[in-house]
């Protein structure tokens, strides 16, 4: 996994503060999830996503290049696909996210030949 770029670091550090919220209010029992609080980390996000595919172009970074903000970020999208899921958004396309990423690790487990639980 390769380091972090400097012009990366703000946004990485955002997405951070992102989890972090999408943690507490995950741990948060006393109330309901509202779908008001979930879109407006979703919307967050997607101001994050934006301003990194602008640095990234100017960069000319390449799209294998992973790093840790690669990983975040992927982190809060399938923890935000939970809370659309968990607020009732089933249908909309954030809530699919997790969906999709876990059948790409079956299928990645599969293609590896593990047969564990995958089958």
């Amino acid at each position: 996994m390769q380091e972090v770029p400097k012009a990366e670091q703000p946004v990485l550090e955002r997405l951070i503060t992102l989890r972090q919220r999408l943690q507490l209010l995950n741990k948060d029992r006393t109330k309901y999830i509202r779908s008001q609080d979930v879109l407006a980390i979703y919307e967050n996000l997607i101001d994050q996503v934006q301003h990194l595919n602008k640095i990234r172009r100017q960069e000319g970074n390449q799209a294998n290049d992973q790093n840790r903000l690669d990983t975040v970020l992927d982190d809060v999208f399938q923890l935000l696909s939970l809370f659309f899921m968990a607020a009732g958004k089933n249908f909309s396309s954030p809530s699919v996210y997790v969906q999709a990423a876990t059948i790409k690790v079956r299928f990645s487990l599969r293609y590896r030949g593990y047969q564990g639980v995958v089958s």
